[in-house]
């Protein structure tokens, strides 16, 4: 028991100090999107990588580009599915990143992990044809000034609107 307490605080020690390490760089004024001059990490690529939550959640707060990709075209999306890491998965998906997502959920899928492959498949867009593409097709004619309401609002409102108010 001593010694998995002894892991447990290194473990513990080691996430915080890379939390503020994290912070004084972005403080510092760190460019959140370089990368390393070998294989094309991202801050954002590694923490993900890795499992860092709490960085992965920082640097996106900090701007991170969640649709990154290093040298061999992995993104954060895919290199945390690979290492099975579902709750930075989950960050990512919240935050928007899609880039990747046909690959990881297809690894989520072979690997057997079933909730995460529904969290991937549910972020997927629509295909091309679908119900789906077709609402956000009816719903995505408005231009930007009007485009906002119409998503908001209840379906038969969305579709009561008439085209010429989109201009």
């Amino acid at each position: 028991a001593p010694r998995a307490a002894r892991r447990r605080h290194a473990l513990t020690t080691r996430l915080s100090s890379s939390q503020l390490c994290t912070d004084e760089l972005i403080g510092a004024g760190a460019k959140v999107d370089a990368k390393d001059s070998q294989e094309g990490f991202t801050a954002l690529l590694m923490a993900a990588a890795m499992g860092h939550l709490p960085v992965v959640r920082r640097l996106l707060r900090a701007s991170a580009d969640a649709e990154a990709s290093n040298n061999d075209g992995a993104t954060a999306l895919m290199l945390a599915t690979y290492a099975h890491k579902e709750s930075v998965v989950r960050a990512l998906l919240q935050h928007g990143a899609r880039e990747g997502l046909p690959l990881a959920l297809q690894f989520a899928e072979r690997s057997g992990m079933t909730a995460l492959a529904g969290d991937l498949r549910d972020a997927m867009p629509p295909a091309p044809g679908s119900i789906g593409w077709l609402l956000s097709f009816v719903w995505g004619w408005a231009d930007n000034s009007t485009a906002a309401s119409a998503a908001n609002a209840a379906p038969s409102q969305a579709r009561a609107m008439p085209p010429a108010a989109a201009a």
